[in-house]
């Protein structure tokens, strides 16, 4: 079985090295085959393969994704820099700066420290990966096509496995071995044979199943179908057949009863963040409204976050998302205390011990400091700010998409460590670099203008 594995692990390597030095659309067609099976695979021959062999076979997907922005950055001798990119690329400077402090000047192991490393680095990786490859306007659409195929796929899958196959499907497959040999869990956190995250406490303390699908990471499979939501909803796609029936809508209420059923919270968040910047770029509300309205609602927010810090008798996971944040933040000094000391995934998967996990935000000022939690802030502040600055001049609607994913996952960092990862929020990353590429409207200007002429 090592063997086979082995071989499995050479042919996807050499198909990934393809695919990144051509930097094309395929890559990322590849890239999501890999999100979708790659721990299926890993939990069948976890008994008989060392954790090596899982890591090797896990990191192939962003391997190929540096590969390709390294190939592309060679021949194009540059990475998108222009003049309204060179504020994002200094603040990038800083914070890759403190990252590379913090990786030798930690507390940490190796192992916690390069963990870190990978999941601080997916949001930059992922944004350039889309900033720089080979796409033109109509192979973007086709994509968005098949990111809602790969949707209704995963939620299909989940669908089954949650109603007809339950755990005892995991159980049968070798879920329990993985578990504990691959992600470092103990047999006493496991509930029913799975990690305890296949279930939710949060509904009056009953545990209820969330949809996991053929990923074997709930809220990865929630962000992968939820993405599917988006790009409907946003109108980034259409279709209607003879009888003027909207086909997208059905798929969309298929795709929407999915993702409630992931019973996360940070898809609750992105459906509510997603009504309200829709109405913000498409005009459903007047500007003033929607400004005062979003005043009430921090103030609101205010209130709750108080009175979750005050309640610490009760101990929630919500409680356990705010604490988080506020832990990292008092926590953090100038330069930061070494990458690896903080986050739930470092914590998980390593042992290490600390009380900052559950905030993305939180484990990275603890991490990487002030100067490099402010920096990666104003990096990304910068991609919206380009993402804004577009849509004034093109309205096109992948631009709202693309905000709707930034805007929204930003807010997920600050209470959930898990929002960012290359399974489940790499593709959504690597949509908002693909956003900001100007060049896309430019050929669909172009196109209409010489369409008008002909008509002329």
């Amino acid at each position: 079985m090592q063997i086979l594995f082995l071989l499995l692990i050479f042919c996807t390597c050499l198909t990934a090295l393809y695919y990144s030095l051509n930097n094309r659309i395929e890559m990322l067609y590849f890239f999501l085959l890999l999100v979708m099976f790659q721990n299926i695979i890993v939990i069948i021959f976890s008994s008989s393969i060392p954790n090596l062999y899982n890591v090797l076979f896990s990191i192939i997907k962003e391997m190929m994704l540096y590969i390709a922005l390294i190939a592309s950055t060679i021949r194009k001798g540059k990475i998108y820099i222009k003049k309204n990119n060179q504020l994002s690329l200094i603040f990038l400077g800083v914070y890759l700066f403190m990252l590379l402090k913090n990786l030798f000047i930690t507390t940490a192991g190796l192992n916690s420290s390069i963990l870190s490393l990978r999941y601080m680095l997916v949001p930059v990786l992922c944004i350039y990966v889309g900033k720089n490859i080979n796409i033109d306007a109509k192979k973007t659409q086709s994509f968005l096509h098949k990111l809602v195929f790969f949707s209704i796929v995963l939620s299909l899958f989940g669908m089954i496995e949650q109603f007809v196959l339950g755990d005892s499907f995991w159980n049968k497959i070798g879920y329990k071995n993985y578990a504990i040999k691959m992600k470092g869990n103990m047999e006493y956190n496991l509930f029913r044979g799975v990690t305890v995250n296949f279930y939710t406490w949060d509904f009056g303390g009953i545990p209820i199943r969330r949809m996991v699908s053929i990923t074997a990471d709930p809220l990865a499979t929630a962000f992968l179908i939820y993405l599917g939501v988006l790009i409907i909803f946003t109108g980034c796609i259409s279709f209607k057949n003879k009888r003027k029936i909207n086909g997208f809508f059905v798929i969309l209420i298929v795709l929407s009863i999915s993702s409630f059923l992931s019973l996360s919270k940070a898809i609750f968040v992105l459906i509510g963040l997603t009504f309200w910047i829709c109405a913000y770029f498409y005009n459903w509300m007047p500007k003033s409204i929607l400004r005062m309205a979003t005043m009430l609602l921090l103030i609101v927010f205010i209130i709750i976050l108080k009175s979750y810090v005050g309640n610490t008798d009760s101990v929630t996971s919500s409680l356990n998302h705010v604490m988080g944040l506020l832990n990292g933040l008092s926590a953090s000094n100038l330069t930061g205390n070494g990458l690896g000391t903080a986050g739930s995934s470092v914590i998980m998967l390593t042992g290490v011990e600390s009380n900052i996990s559950e905030s993305y935000i939180g484990a990275l000022f603890a991490q990487v400091g002030l100067i490099g939690g402010i920096a990666f802030l104003l990096f990304i502040y910068e991609q919206i700010k380009r993402l804004f600055k577009l849509y004034r001049i093109y309205k096109n609607k992948i631009i709202v998409l693309a905000s709707v994913c930034m805007i929204g996952i930003l807010v997920c960092m600050i209470f959930s460590d898990s929002s960012v990862s290359i399974m489940g929020t790499g593709i959504y990353f690597i949509i908002i670099g693909l956003a900001q590429r100007a060049n896309l409207y430019e050929d669909v200007r172009l196109k209409e203008h010489n369409v008008e002429i002909a008509k002329g």
